[in-house]
């Protein structure tokens, strides 16, 4: 599991993509924004603590915190990018 106390705990400004695999968010405490790029848009994913989303592979996506607390992710770092968000 991963502790965050800021957004740039969570490189809020960076986005990410994992072109392997789907990538698994689960949120133990706290609450997030897993905002996703969809063909060019932005779509955001609200999360609260005991909920999951699913990213799709090969979707760029940031996190961005609304409140601190504690997430657990599952993915493919296997070819894993970022970039400017």
């Amino acid at each position: 599991s991963f502790e965050f106390t800021s957004s740039e705990d969570l490189h809020s400004s960076t986005q990410e993509m994992h072109p392997e695999a789907d990538e698994v968010i689960f949120l133990v405490s706290g609450a997030i924004d897993v905002v996703l790029d969809e063909a060019g848009a932005e779509r955001t994913v609200p999360l609260e603590a005991g909920r999951a989303a699913i990213v799709p592979r090969g979707v760029w996506h940031r996190l961005v915190m609304r409140q601190p607390g504690k997430l657990l992710f599952i993915n493919s770092r296997t070819g894993m990018q970022s970039r400017p968000a």
